[in-house]
């Protein structure tokens, strides 16, 4: 569980045995101490693997997406509300005529949870499924960015073919 606020420790600190003039020099060095402690408070309160995923989001620029995660993600989109495994893996055999096996689906829907582009809920349990849940999944704004952007590059590298290229 995540406190509301950061620990008071945290918002005053000062820099020791440090005869630092530049302002800006000054305030670096202080964001660097703070960000040090903020990180062993963000460990010691099991939030690392989160700080991960964004640190890793804001170097890279954006998230690789597969062919597959791809289709998986277009897929959820595709079934918006009604987005779980075994719907989202007869959607793709439909959509695209190849086999689709339901943990290959259940695999790229975890690594795009984790590359924060699905989000997912339980959904009612119901009497077909023998009391279980399923778990539906629908897409967040960066997998709708992410989604945008891949289908922009697309379209520019589809203009730029000439049709003497593709013999037509």
């Amino acid at each position: 569980m995540l406190p509301r606020s950061i620990p008071e420790r945290f918002k005053r600190f000062s820099i020791p045995n440090m005869n630092v003039q530049n302002r800006t020099l000054r305030c670096l060095i202080k964001l660097y101490i703070f960000g040090n402690q903020l990180l062993m408070w963000l460990v010691s309160v099991g939030t690392l693997f989160y700080l991960q995923k964004l640190i890793l989001f804001l170097i890279m620029g954006r998230s690789y997406l597969g062919e597959f995660e791809e289709l998986v993600l277009l897929t959820v989109a595709v079934l918006d509300q009604g987005a779980y495994g075994a719907a989202i893996t007869d959607e793709i055999e439909n959509q695209t005529g190849r086999s689709v096996s339901l943990s290959a689906v259940h695999a790229a829907l975890q690594r795009l949870e984790e590359k924060a582009m699905l989000r997912s809920v339980l959904g009612e349990a119901t009497k077909e499924r023998g009391g279980r849940r399923k778990r539906l999944f629908s897409v967040t704004l960066l997998g709708s960015q992410t989604l945008q952007n891949v289908r922009d590059i697309r379209s520019k590298l589809w203009d730029s073919i000439t049709p003497q290229a593709l013999g037509i």
